[in-house]
């Protein structure tokens, strides 16, 4: 990737145009863009009924013909799926555009958070190598057919919509925990999130963490869970995601692109997450205790857990002890609590292994709508 087309594109005076006004385009590669600082002005798709028409946030969609009008401080971001971006490149060198960003995960990793990382952090992870497991995730087969699943969502300060899902999974039930009680609720049923917060003085962000990790508190009479960050609409089938829990009692997603906590911190860190100061000490702390750069990376926006099950328990109040106590971003922690409570590689499932829940026809990615 030109480093100087990602700075071009930062300048105010410099149009941006993302072409591919698709899941993508809204989802994670909106996120790209955000957190490289670029911002998008404009989209651009081949697709006919999409032009002329505001795809989100206010930010229309014009026919390729039109980046003729478009001056020469234009900049496209490519927001397609890979095997598409050759195809859309060409296309716009053909129409006289050569400042272009393809998209794909290498570059969001390469280009600025290992470069971030040493800026940051006062240690090299690439320099010193630490052994871990290599082992993928064993998925256990569950095979109860009247098996119940508690599927459950946390909003807290008005941070997330509530999104109606489109798919209604058998023996599943649906659960919307807030402070105030939404005028629309569809097929979600209300908990107040008051009931269950543990007494002590909690901020918005730690007391939506809190519901996240405590599912068997929540929800005792419940043997399965499937948890939802607010920004996530349901679209298909995902009572089957339980198959995959493993020995440990939880199933989660790999990170399609951030490869270990260090990463992990210096993204938060860039992208202004949470306090530059407390997130550097926090994993500098795990560097010094041996934390492996290289353990499979986690991404926690949705989980499956067999939640009362006693190792699942365990991690969930581990993890929630670095959450309460150290940064509240919860991929920031989740693999140094696994380690540290030696919970092997292959007894944590993998669910949509290599593949990015946001291009998924299972769900569809919102941009947080709150502070």
């Amino acid at each position: 990737m030109n480093e100087q087309v990602i700075e071009k594109a930062k300048r105010s005076d410099t149009k941006v145009c993302a072409f591919g006004a698709g899941k993508i385009g809204i989802g994670i590669g909106l996120d790209l863009a955000e957190f490289l600082g670029i911002n998008i002005d404009f989209y651009c798709d081949n697709d006919e009924a999409k032009w002329n028409k505001i795809v989100i946030d206010g930010k229309k969609c014009v026919s390729p013909s039109e980046l003729f009008q478009i001056s020469d401080d234009l900049v496209c971001m490519i927001l397609v799926s890979e095997e598409k971006i050759p195809e859309i490149y060409n296309q716009l060198i053909s129409l006289g555009i050569t400042d272009i960003i393809p998209f794909t995960y290498v570059h969001f990793t390469r280009y600025d958070i290992r470069n971030k990382m040493k800026e940051y952090f006062p240690f090299d992870i690439y320099k010193h190598k630490s052994d871990c497991a290599g082992k993928e995730a064993i998925a256990l087969k569950v095979q109860k057919a009247k098996t119940k699943i508690a599927v459950y969502t946390c909003v807290t300060g008005g941070y997330d919509e509530i999104h109606k899902p489109k798919y209604l999974s058998p023996n599943c039930d649906y659960y919307f925990i807030s402070e105030q009680k939404p005028k629309e609720l569809a097929i979600w049923k209300y908990l107040d999130i008051g009931k269950y917060l543990p007494d002590m003085p909690l901020d918005e962000r730690r007391m939506g963490r809190y519901c996240k990790l405590h599912p068997h508190k929540i929800f005792p009479q419940y043997d399965y869970s499937i948890y939802l960050d607010g920004n996530v609409l349901i679209l298909d089938n995902i009572g089957h995601f339980i198959q995959y829990i493993g020995k440990s009692g939880i199933a989660a997603l790999q990170h399609p692109w951030v490869k270990n906590i260090y990463e992990e911190g210096a993204a938060n860190i860039y992208y202004e997450k949470d306090t530059k100061e407390l997130i550097i000490e926090q994993v500098t702390g795990y560097w010094k205790e041996g934390m492996p750069y290289n353990l499979r990376h986690h991404e926690t926006s949705i989980m499956v857990r067999q939640h009362m099950n006693k190792t699942c328990i365990q991690i969930m109040e581990a993890w929630w002890h670095e959450i309460s106590s150290k940064s509240f971003r919860d991929q920031l922690s989740f693999e140094y609590v696994l380690w540290k409570n030696n919970i092997r590689f292959e007894d944590v499932g993998v669910f949509l292994e290599g593949k990015d829940w946001r291009t998924h026809k299972a769900f569809q990615h919102y941009v947080h709508t709150g502070k």
